[in-house]
């Protein structure tokens, strides 16, 4: 079995190389493991030609020196194993003779599980219960640093009347990432981390419900507060990180605001959907300096030497730096601080001309109170507001609620010059599954390759690969049943599969054509020779890769809920090709074959097959003289 053997290995190797070629999010999660399972598979071919042998060499020699005490749990198997054999004989046998039913059965499954598949939701990666829990807040813009406290205080008060609490980081006042501070005197946070999950009995999505209605209770009407679990850690979605993100683009930032606004009121009802919130803060008191262009022309003055003028005088700047040991100080010129506290201080503020008197800030600028915003954002150097919530709380997916947001914005009436593009996780699991399905693809034509390069022939790696498309039949009722989404590692796993439900086929056929050549069978006889003889083989390949996977399907441990997805689609798939490899490749073998038997009867009848016999036979008769000297 060795060309078998290395058969195999080839078509794993080949289905999963080709991801390495793709960049993007997909690939920076990924790559580690795809390399890890190349490696592996690379050491199993070694070992399987080389170390197994010589191991069941000294097992054989063990065996024959006790071959009377078998064990009771092995004679109990074994003859269980037996009587298994003889149904899937006399089953073989049955389809066989209802090859076509078999084949239209396995057809209709097939586009069962097509329809299915739109049903399964997806996202970029499954949420994982590692007990990180983020609050952010906001309050009023009038709203005083000591009311700021406040919240935070009543809001720590509230996390240590929860379960589960291992520790609480809270900032008052402003926000805090990686090793930069910010300072917002109505903005703060608080980072939660509860327990291990295997000591609480609470997991993050109940313990952030039970949380936002201690919140809605206490009825905190002037602040916006915004509770979500934390996605996993290094991966950022959008410009703000959360699941579902809408970049609303325009011209006037209080129409993008109004706008805003409107999505925010029309998404509120979205089950699923929640910590809504617009990118843009609210309106801040700010004097707005409205300078007369004419008379600064006449004066010599500049928009930027009056701008430097009133941020010298206001703000101060840095003139020189005074060195004091190893420390530097800024020399900071401004004026007194009890000189400009009101605007009439600002209309006092001296502006000097070239060669002429100086003049008062008054006689060139009006100066008003008025409002805007801290900061506009921009993409492609157009202003951009953005709207952002996550998923939580519901089984529905990322996926599911994005088409519902998506259909809820498809009624609202936007100005002329305005427009709406959804980002955030969806526009990344969009982008991965694009590059995985095209992996997909990939895969699936390498494995084709290898096979038809290796067998040197193009009807049974055909018959071989209709394993791959079948085995999505097993893969879409597994995601279903257990209610998982489609993620990116789900559809690793189909990229896996591509690989590894052909090999159980490609030892079967290897037989199948073992009887033909060896023997002489007909294809139906060894086919039904061929079966039973493969069927341990098979089983014993799809139950210890099953039982392999299963502690990553159940999801057991802390994080396990990324890779989950992988392991569900394997076993699924692997479960479907088992029954597909034992019943419907055999039948699927015999139809092609009987086929190609035909079509070769028919040109042979027309006369076209004969040169090509005997140019065949001159080529055996030359290669044959060569050999022979």
């Amino acid at each position: 079995v060795s060309s078998a053997v290395t058969a195999a290995t080839a078509t794993n190797l080949a289905s999963v190389l080709p991801f390495l070629m793709i960049a993007g999010l997909a690939s920076m999660v990924f790559t580690e493991l795809i390399l890890t399972i190349s490696f592996a598979i690379i050491a199993s071919l070694l070992v399987a030609l080389s170390l197994v042998p010589m191991l069941s060499a000294q097992l054989f020699k063990f065996e024959s020196r006790h071959s009377g005490k078998s064990s009771k749990i092995l004679t109990i198997f074994d003859t269980g194993f037996q009587r298994s054999l003889e149904v899937y004989k006399r089953m073989l046998t049955w389809t066989i003779r209802r090859r076509g039913w078999v084949i239209a059965a396995a057809i209709l499954l097939f586009v069962g599980a097509m329809y299915l598949w739109s049903g399964l939701g997806g996202e970029f990666l499954p949420s994982m219960d590692d007990g990180r829990i983020s609050i952010r807040y906001e309050l009023p813009p009038t709203a005083s640093l000591e009311e700021n406290n406040y919240l935070a205080t009543e809001l720590e008060r509230m996390i240590g009347e929860m379960p589960a609490v291992q520790t609480v980081f809270t900032i008052a006042g402003g926000r805090m990432w990686s090793s930069a501070t910010a300072e917002f005197p109505t903005r703060g946070s608080l980072d939660i981390q509860l327990i291990p999950l295997r000591d609480r009995r609470i997991t993050s999505d109940d313990w952030i419900a039970q949380l936002r209605e201690r919140i809605a209770r206490a009825q905190f009407t002037d602040a916006r507060i915004n509770v979500r679990k934390l996605g996993i850690p290094g991966l950022w979605f959008g410009g703000s990180g959360d699941d579902v993100e809408i970049n609303i683009y325009g011209d006037e930032i209080r129409m993008l605001s109004e706008i805003a606004d409107n999505i925010i009121s029309t998404l509120q009802g979205i089950e699923g959907l929640s910590g809504l919130e617009k990118s843009i803060e609210e309106a801040r008191p700010e004097l707005q300096i409205n300078i007369d262009r004419e008379r600064t022309a006449e004066l010599g003055l500049s928009m930027r030497a009056i701008g430097q003028t009133v941020r010298t005088a206001i703000d101060g700047s840095i003139a020189s730096r005074y060195i004091e040991g190893a420390r530097e100080y800024d020399i900071r010129v401004l004026y007194d601080r009890d000189q400009v506290r009101s605007i009439r201080d600002l209309d006092q503020i001296v502006l000097y001309t070239q060669g002429r008197s100086p003049v008062p800030l008054r006689n060139v600028a009006q100066i008003e109170e008025g409002v805007g915003p801290v900061s506009i954002d921009r993409h492609n150097q157009t202003r951009m507001v953005s709207v952002s919530g996550n998923v939580s709380g519901t089984d529905r997916s990322v996926a599911e609620v994005t088409a519902d947001a998506s259909l809820a914005l498809a009624g609202i009436s936007l100005p002329e010059g305005y427009r709406t593009t959804f980002s955030g996780q969806e526009e990344a699991r969009q982008e991965s599954n694009q590059q995985l399905f095209m992996m997909i693809l990939l895969a699936v034509f390498l494995v084709y390759v290898v096979m038809v390069i290796l067998y040197e022939s193009l009807l049974n790696p055909f018959v071989i690969m209709l394993t791959i498309p079948f085995a999505l039949v097993g893969v879409v009722a597994a995601l279903y049943i257990t209610n998982i989404p489609l993620a990116a590692t789900a559809l690793l796993g189909i990229i896996l599969l591509a690989g590894i439900v052909v090999n159980n086929s490609i030892v079967f056929v290897e037989f199948i054509e073992m009887m033909r050549r060896d023997h002489g069978m007909s294809p139906v006889d060894a086919v039904k020779a061929a079966g039973p003889l493969r069927l341990r083989p098979i089983l014993m390949t799809t139950t210890t890769t099953c039982v392999g996977m299963s502690p990553l399907a159940l999801g057991v441990g802390e994080g396990s809920e990324t890779l989950q997805p992988l392991a569900v689609a394997v076993i699924g798939g692997l479960l479907f090709a088992m029954f597909l490899t034992l019943f419907v490749i055999p039948n699927m073998y015999l139809v092609f074959h009987r086929t190609k038997e035909r079509i070769g009867t028919f040109l042979e009848a027309k006369g076209i097959r004969k040169v090509g016999k005997d140019a065949e036979g001159v080529k055996q008769q030359a290669y044959a003289r060569k050999t022979t000297g």
